[in-house]
């Protein structure tokens, strides 16, 4: 049996309806009830059997964080995908970051190595990449520098492949990729539709920085093959494009046929605004949602490599 965590999300919904369509029969875990119902909702919208394929799923309530819950869903599974985290910026959530993406690993870890898992699939984040000072191209090799402000996302993720290759060392075979911005439709507020909503503005501001960008199909085809495959014990950066962030609003603008003024955004003004949205926060006790480490996040000027997978597996990814 197959067991997929973070299944109500956006990227694991859309794996879900993949697996389901390659005649697998995967238990998902969920917290909610309302969003399990998003999921099947989804399912209709984009297939005529989507229904027929939402009854394949066994759902589970569990807690990745409640270690006796998860405990009793791990009879008879042979792999995972480990798709549940939490995404956010903000240094408000650091401890909820650490108990899901790191205590929800680590209880995923433990529990495969105590049921004899044959195999995880861990998504990560190319925010849990290293970034050496003198070397303008990350990849797979580049060494994490602790030494950098990282957010509290960036620093939870990093922490939870700790956890995997920990996994990997008791004997657990395991696989992790490392998604850049993941553009497609889906449930929730994914990131393209979060940019469709930005571009309906007459003015759009915009970082100098690239965007790392691939596409939802691409991610759930290459984790889904990694899984079926014998490769094991190794991460998989995928990156499809590097994108100036003012090239892929233009694009997407274009594609939703929208005309926005475009305004360069420079770094120090963002600085400003962090500046004035932190006294705010101080006063009137609001979540900020603007980091240092996010901000220099936006400015990079640094590619990152997406070309061990096409190596490795002759894999093509879509165009943009």
């Amino acid at each position: 049996m197959i067991l997929v965590t973070g299944g109500t999300g956006f990227l694991g919904s859309q794996l879900l309806l993949h697996l389901v369509k390659n005649k697998k029969k995967p238990i998902a875990i969920y917290r909610y009830e309302n969003n399990v119902k998003k999921v099947k909702k989804y399912f209709c919208s984009i297939e005529s059997e989507g229904n027929t394929f939402f009854k394949k799923i066994i759902w589970k309530k569990c807690d990745i964080t409640i270690i006796s819950e998860l405990d009793e869903i791990f009879i008879g599974i042979s792999k995972i995908y480990h798709c549940a985290a939490l995404v956010s910026f903000s240094k408000n959530y650091i401890n909820k970051l650490n108990l899901i993406n790191i205590q929800g690993t680590s209880n995923i870890v433990n529990l495969s190595i105590k049921h004899k898992i044959n195999k995880i699939g861990f998504v990560s984040s190319i925010a849990a990449l290293g970034d050496e000072m003198y070397n303008n191209l990350i990849n797979e090799d580049s060494v994490w520098d602790s030494s950098i402000n990282h957010s509290p996302y960036a620093y939870s993720k990093y922490m939870a492949e700790l956890e995997i290759w920990r996994g990997i060392e008791e004997g657990v075979p395991s696989i992790i990729i490392n998604p850049g911005i993941i553009l497609g439709e889906g449930i929730r507020q994914n990131p393209y539709k979060i940019i469709c909503n930005y571009l309906n503005n007459k003015l759009v501001f915009y970082p100098e920085g690239l965007s790392s960008i691939i596409s939802s199909k691409d991610v759930i085809e290459i984790f889904y093959k990694l899984m079926e495959s014998n490769i094991s014990n190794k991460k998989y950066i995928l990156v499809s494009e590097n994108l100036t962030y003012k090239k892929l609003l233009k694009h997407i603008a274009f594609k939703i046929d929208k005309r926005p003024i475009f305004i360069r955004l420079p770094k120090f003004f963002m600085f400003i605004i962090s500046f004035f949205e932190f006294f705010i926060s101080k006063l009137f006790f609001k979540k900020r949602l603007l980091s240092f480490s996010l901000i220099n996040s936006l400015y990079k000027s640094k590619k990152i490599d997406g070309s061990k997978i096409k190596k490795e597996m002759g894999y093509r990814y879509s165009k943009f």
